[in-house]
């Protein structure tokens, strides 16, 4: 869980630092992932009421986001379940937060 709560409707802005290696035989990836897609950073919305998740959504190493219901983010590397085990290492560091509120989120990349 990344503690924190969204609100359907409001845009985000997120930006998500490191690497990690989701395989002994690749290299270390950013949250952006390989070019087909894996150890990509994607989300998932939790919603306590109902106490179930709803669908993954793509994030990566920058962006915006608006999501379409309330909920708790979650995020994790994009990597089938049954392929997570202890060769998966590293951190990624991920910044949320209101569009347009507060010190804008600075990606050293420039994306």
């Amino acid at each position: 869980p990344t503690g924190c709560a969204v609100k359907a409707g409001t845009t985000y802005e997120y930006l998500a630092e490191g690497k990690w290696k989701f395989s002994k035989d690749v290299d270390e990836v950013s949250a952006d992932g390989t070019e087909d897609g894996k150890g990509k950073l994607v989300g998932v919305l939790f919603d306590p009421d109902e106490y179930e998740l709803g669908q993954p959504f793509d994030l990566g190493a920058s962006g915006e986001w608006t999501p379409d219901a309330d909920g708790q983010l979650f995020v994790r590397c994009q990597e089938p379940w049954k392929d997570i085990n202890d060769e998966n290492a590293g951190t990624i560091s991920l910044k949320v937060k209101l569009k347009g509120k507060g010190t804008p989120l600075v990606n050293p990349r420039g994306r």
